[in-house]
Formats: structure tokens, sequence, C-alpha cells
């Protein structure tokens, strides 16, 4: 009787700490929760092409016009946009990956005559002094607007007529006037609206292939951009990624936030590199 007293007695220590280490365990599996940040999640390094950028195009992207004719380009979307062209393309870092980025040749610029192409207006080329041949162009503001102008040789008995005028649209289709570019919407934090309870721990993990941020903020301010009427967030320190992490959360990595150090409520953030992702977390 007497040993079997000594074993429980030296067996309720052990019971206890198995049961603690149990519980704490237990308490930490389930006191985390995930967001992914998404967008975009591809990439072409050549034509600088993501998710939603197929908005913005010159419509038809490929045309012609026999030499001495006119190319006029028409702004019929909200953005301002260039008539470029280029020869080659360089590799440029942006946002943590090299893309190909289309050098200027000077050949034509719409910058060089009209500036911006602001919406509503046009841009013409004449091209009486340009040699038979293709001639690639692009957007210099959203340089993954692409395209490409062949001028034909000219018959020495081609009239004026024949030559005429190549007409080029230049298109952004927007949703949304509170929206900053088509396709913005498919970029985000999921789930957007987060519940935890105060002292989890939330794990943000950038599932897309450029860097964005986690940072709060409590006001906005607005500010026009063609027709649109958009909205930047102001950061207000309660807490940001870019505190430990200063270049952005980068592809495939993750930024844990205490909640321990957050009274109970909830808080607005957003990506202050692209600040149209934004979400809540209530804290409880």
């Amino acid at each position: 009787m007497s040993n079997n007293k000594r074993t429980i007695k030296h067996s309720l220590p052990r019971l206890t700490i198995l049961s603690i280490i149990l519980t704490l365990a237990f308490h930490t599996a389930a006191a985390s929760a995930s967001v992914s940040i998404v967008g975009p999640v591809t990439v072409d390094p050549t034509t600088i092409r993501n998710p939603g950028s197929g908005a913005y195009n010159f419509r038809p992207a490929v045309a012609s016009v026999v030499q001495g004719g006119q190319v006029v380009w028409t702004n019929r979307g909200i953005e301002n946009h260039t008539v470029t062209s280029y020869t080659t393309k360089a590799p440029f870092s942006f946002e943590g990956f090299t893309i190909q980025m289309p050098v200027p040749d000077r050949n034509f610029d719409s910058l060089d005559t009209v500036g911006p192409i602001a919406r509503g207006q046009s841009y013409t080329l004449d091209t009486s002094k340009l040699a038979p041949g293709n001639y690639h162009y692009f957007c210099l503001f959203h340089p993954w607007m692409q395209a490409l102008l062949t001028i034909k040789p000219s018959s020495p008995t081609a009239s004026t007529t024949s030559q005429s005028t190549t007409t080029i649209n230049i298109d952004h289709n927007l949703g949304k006037t509170a929206q900053y570019f088509a396709g913005s919407a498919g970029w985000g934090f999921l789930p957007r609206d987060l519940a935890v309870k105060k002292g989890e721990q939330v794990i943000f993990t950038n599932t897309a292939v450029i860097p964005h941020t986690v940072t709060s903020y409590t006001d906005t301010v607005q500010f026009p951009v063609g027709n649109r009427l958009l909205t930047s967030p102001i950061p207000d320190g309660t807490f940001d990624s870019l505190t430990t992490n200063p270049n952005g959360i980068q592809a495939g990595t993750t930024f844990t936030l205490d909640t321990n150090n957050l009274n109970t409520g909830t808080y607005h953030y957003f990506c202050d590199f692209h600040p149209w992702m934004q979400g809540t977390l209530t804290v409880t």
C-alpha cells in the first residue's frame, strides 16, 4: 500500500505537467489565423502583362498603312497615354523581379508633339518621313501596352486616297469610377474581413509575385484621376509590416501580426504599395 501511495504521489506532478503541455500545445495551434495576399499571381516579364492589364490596349494591336499615309490614335479611355516607338527592350528591376522594358528609339513619340494623349484627344503620325518596315510602339505610362505598325512601300502610281488614313483606338475599359484600374478587384487580402481573439497571431502570406505590405490606417484622402475619384488610405502607425520588412513582404514569404499588442476593436489596413488592396481586422 505504501509503495502504491508513493507511485501515485510521484505520478501526479508528471500528469499535471503533461496536462499543461497539452493545453499549451492545443492553445498554440488554435491561436493563429491566416490571410492570403493575392494579386497579381502571374506577370509575363517579356510583355509585362498581368491579370487585368488587358483592359489597356491599342485596338487593333497590329495595323498597317501605306507610306505617306497618316495614322491617327484616339484615346477612348480615361487615362493619359503615349504612342512611343521602340526597337529593343532592356531588363528593368520592378518590385522584386526583372521585366523587359521597351526602350524608346525616337522614330516617333506622341510626347514630342502633343504630349500625353488625354481622354478624347488624338495623335496623328505622318508616315511620309518613315521608311517602310515594322515599327513596334508602346505606352510609356503603361508599358505593357505594346503594338505593331507596319508601313508598306508606296507604289509610284498610288494616289493620295490609296495611302489614306489608319485609325487606332486607345482603350481602357474601366468598371467602377472608384476603381484604380480594370482587374484591381482581383488584388487584395483573403479573407478581406477577419475576426480574431486578442492574443492570436495573424499570419499574412504573400501568394503573389510582387511585394506587398500590411499597413494600418484610420483616415483616407480622395484625389481625382480623369473622371474617377480614388481613395487612398493614410498610414496611422498602429501596425505596419514595413517596420520588419522594409522592402515589403516578398513573394512566398509571410508577415506575422501579434494581436497581444492591439486593443480590442476593428482595424483597417491596406497595402502601402497598392492602396486599392484593403482589409479589416477585428480583435475581440
